[in-house]
């Protein structure tokens, strides 16, 4: 289902509406309709960040622990403060709970959950209605105030620390003091546009190497694997440096990840590989977070950084989220290979395996589907009739079942 928004503005007031579908392509479809919305309205900058941000957790969230069609309401008061609220259709599955304090680790997909709109809005909370739930946020007119310290965006200061020395530009300080916010919401948009699952994990090392870890690592499962059997080596490799690459996935062809019992637990310590990084490498962390989406594992993704006795625990949580977000794009890709197949098994049954040859004539046949995002019933033929005649058929199905 494709969102069917709404708006309108009268005394001073931008309201919208929206439908969206329980998919992985619902966040960027409500960052982009708030956006727009937004541009044509007298706002802060730092507003619109904030919003961008607060409209991708609530929507992420609803698709996450609810997977029901959702609802998005967003108005610009006249006061000038933005309320957003977002609804799902399974008020027996609550939110999150985004209260201070350490990050929750009960389950992987969860990631930060709301502890970033708690520390962006002025004001938010949930209503239950009958047979729905809504959460929703207010945003402060000029937007939030950076924090002083402490609480859920130090994951901007520690990536800052994190980061090589030769590598703090002015662009990147930048990017640490606001940019970060919409870090993961432009992470999703550029996610859930890919339907190759090599294309995801190669995306997912871009996004990570080098502002957050000095190198990680994705290993892709089957079902097989999932279930404890063999595990290749790992899909992609990436480290800041790109000759160190080969060696290092060398030698973590020889510690592959061990999936374990249990999904729904933080990340685990791995193995550093200090040989394949050189001199300078030798001591750092590594971290494996399990690739879980819709309940089912589908790979895991290291991270590591030189240097380091630990990673700080807001950077776990910020890539704990990013790999939620890895996860259901994986998914999604896998999904679409599927449903690739299938549409290509039917349409060779339905298609003629050669051309007829007509007397006098030449012929040829082109077939260029319209839609090539599922299977498709779209069929023709050429072929003898007797007596000199010939036919030619073409069939066209039309919705679906």
């Amino acid at each position: 289902m494709a969102a069917i928004p709404t708006q309108r503005e009268t005394a001073g007031r931008a309201r919208g509406h929206a439908a969206l579908p329980g998919s992985p392509l619902a966040p960027g479809s409500a960052r982009a309709l708030v956006r727009a919305a937004l541009a044509e309205a007298p706002v802060a900058p730092r507003l619109v960040d904030d919003a961008m941000a607060v409209v991708s957790e609530l929507v992420t969230n609803a698709v996450v622990h609810a997977g029901t069609e959702i609802s998005l309401d967003w108005c610009l008061e006249d006061g000038g403060t933005f309320l957003v609220e977002v609804g799902d259709q399974h008020p027996a599955r609550p939110p999150r709970d985004a209260t201070a304090g350490e990050p929750s680790y009960d389950t992987l997909e969860y990631g930060r959950g709301l502890r970033l709109v708690g520390a962006l809005a002025e004001s938010w909370g949930v209503t239950y209605r009958t047979g729905a739930k809504s959460v929703w946020a207010r945003l402060p007119r000029g937007g939030s105030e950076p924090p002083a310290g402490g609480g859920a965006l130090d994951a901007l200061e520690v990536a800052e620390a994190l980061a090589p020395q030769s590598q703090r530009t002015d662009s990147d300080r930048d990017w640490l003091g606001r940019g970060a916010l919409s870090f993961l919401a432009e992470a999703s948009d550029l996610l859930a546009g890919q339907l190759d699952e090599n294309l995801v994990t190669a995306l997912t090392g871009q996004l990570i190497v080098p502002r957050l870890a000095d190198w990680c690592a994705v290993w892709l499962e089957d079902e097989a694997s999932a279930r404890g059997g063999s595990c290749d080596g790992p899909a992609r490799v990436w480290h800041a440096s790109e000759n160190r690459i080969e060696e290092l996935r060398r030698t973590l062809e020889k510690e592959p990840p061990q999936p374990g019992d249990g999904v729904g637990f933080g990340p685990s310590p791995y193995p550093w590989p200090g040989d394949a990084l050189g001199p300078q490498g030798a001591d750092g962390t590594a971290l494996a977070y399990r690739l879980v989406a819709g309940g089912r594992p589908l790979g895991t993704l290291v991270i590591g950084r030189c240097g380091l006795a630990r990673f700080p625990d807001e950077i776990t949580g910020l890539v704990e989220d990013l790999g939620r977000r890895v996860a259901l794009a994986i998914g999604a890709a896998r999904q679409y290979a599927r449903q690739a197949t299938i549409s290509a098994i039917l349409q060779r049954g339905l298609l003629p395996g050669a051309v007829a040859e007509i007397p006098g004539m030449s012929s040829a046949l082109v077939y260029e589907p319209c839609d090539k995002s599922g299977p498709s019933g779209d069929f023709y033929d050429l072929f003898p009739a007797g007596d000199g005649r010939w036919c030619f058929a073409i069939g066209d199905v039309q919705g679906k079942g």
